[in-house]
């Protein structure tokens, strides 16, 4: 793989370009940018070299033209064989059924091609972390980046179209592309809990109540858990907390006792992949 400064690219970046199969005339003039950044570069592209280039000046070539690696550019939409879900709702009635699912785009280029899909074979817990309640693309994408470095099986969010936000990509450094992703409109989080509850999962809380219960050591996760993160201020509404089997609290004795969103789901994932990563 490629040698990268620490500073100079992103930590995903090795994980999407070689030193030795990128050395070609379409991945020195672009082709290597457009899949490590969202940024308009200028690109020439394998048919232009075609084009302009006569066969005995492509003879001559020290290096191959190469080809576009469209599948891989952040900007270009994905290739069908990669799947992203939706979740549609269903009526209460339905609720025991297997989860709805509409085809789209997976937040990932596992599929892209053999190779990377083997440096990609990561072992994902069962753990659901649903963040459809938080808003800012700052913190979606610093939560979408630590549920990948812990193993998470899957997060969730209210608008898939947030992953497009300069501000979420910036904090997410190329996670959205492994970690997998569900996208659960806010209307529909009552219904996706009940369906997650009669498929053996149990319903957390990220929540300060009367009731929650204190991470600590003692505290055990069971292996299928969804953590259900609140609002960046209001926390977790009425409604959904009625449906939760218990909520969890992290201790602070600080005088700020108040956690950014990012840094309370980190350690509560954390405490739950220590047991079941």
């Amino acid at each position: 793989m490629g040698v990268v400064d620490a500073g100079k690219f992103k930590s995903g970046d090795a994980m999407l370009w070689n030193i030795t199969e990128d050395l070609n005339l379409c991945g020195i003039n672009g082709g290597v940018l457009l899949k490590v950044s969202d940024r308009d570069v200028d690109v020439i592209f394998e048919k232009q070299w075609k084009r302009y280039l006569s066969l005995e000046q492509q003879k001559k070539l020290r290096i191959p033209i190469g080809e576009d690696q469209k599948g891989l550019w952040v900007k270009h939409p994905r290739g069908s064989e990669v799947k992203l879900e939706t979740f549609t709702g269903v009526e209460e009635e339905d609720a025991s059924n297997m989860l709805q699912v509409k085809s789209g785009t997976w937040s990932t280029v596992l599929d892209a091609d053999s190779q990377t899909r083997s440096m990609t074979n990561v072992k994902r817990s069962p753990l659901i972390v649903m963040a459809s309640l938080v808003d800012k693309p700052p913190n979606l994408g610093g939560i979408c980046r630590l549920c990948d470095c812990l193993g998470a099986g899957w997060m969730t969010m209210n608008d898939l179209k947030v992953k497009d936000d300069k501000r979420f990509l910036s904090v997410a450094v190329t996670a959205d592309r492994w970690m997998p992703l569900l996208e659960v409109k806010q209307d529909d989080i009552v219904t996706f809990l009940r369906m997650k509850k009669l498929e053996g999962y149990s319903l957390i809380g990220l929540e300060q109540t009367d009731n929650s219960v204190e991470l600590n050591s003692k505290l055990e996760f069971p292996e299928k858990s969804l953590i259900v993160l609140g609002r960046e201020r209001e926390g977790i509404p009425a409604k959904i907390l009625s449906v939760l089997d218990f909520c969890v609290v992290i201790k602070q004795v600080g005088i700020v006792r108040s956690m950014n969103i990012q840094t309370a789901t980190a350690v509560i994932v954390h405490a739950y992949s220590i047991q079941h990563c």
